[in-house]
């Protein structure tokens, strides 16, 4: 976390809330590629900060960096 005393970003993770693994995996978050949540949400994002004018250029995919291969290692692990 930036910024913040020890004792606010303590409260602060408290409402944290992680999905769980199942869910992580699924196309819900991070499975299926250009499918998974995740990568439409990165795309997303990566069009509106081009119509701000804050990157010049976006992905045909960000499909790659919606890899669910760690959620699913701790997953095997459980």
């Amino acid at each position: 976390m930036q910024g913040g005393t020890a004792a606010e970003n303590s409260e602060q993770l408290k409402t944290t809330v992680v999905p769980p693994l199942d869910e992580q995996v699924s196309d819900k978050w991070l499975g299926g590629g250009e499918k998974s949540a995740v990568a439409k949400i990165l795309k997303d994002t990566a069009g509106f900060l081009k119509d701000q004018k804050k990157i010049t250029t976006i992905k045909d995919s960000y499909a790659a960096f919606a890899d669910p291969q760690y959620a699913e290692a701790a997953k095997a692990s459980n």
